[in-house]
């Protein structure tokens, strides 16, 4: 199925949850682009604090924010809420 969205997914080194999350994408076959909060520090800020969130990984496919804790409590969902939001249920 062809991607029509880019995925956007704010990720730390050593977090063990955005190395589990970009590696499920990687398995559904679901591109992303990796945006580092060390090397995109004021990016990330500004979208924590339009978010009021601070947990890692977040997620962002258009105007559409997945975080943890609000949007999803496991890897695995959310996983599948990018899945439904980029191929429909």
């Amino acid at each position: 199925m062809k991607q029509k969205m880019k995925v956007k997914v704010f990720s730390m080194k050593g977090c063990s949850h955005c190395d589990e999350l970009k590696k499920q994408l990687n398995e559904n076959k679901i591109n992303f682009i990796e945006l580092d909060v060390d090397e995109h520090e004021e990016l990330y800020e500004s979208f924590s604090k339009k978010v009021e969130n601070e947990f890692l990984p977040a997620i962002i496919i258009g105007k559409t924010v997945f975080v943890p804790n609000k949007s999803f409590k496991t890897i695995t969902e959310a996983v599948e809420h990018v899945k439904t939001h980029l191929w429909g249920p």
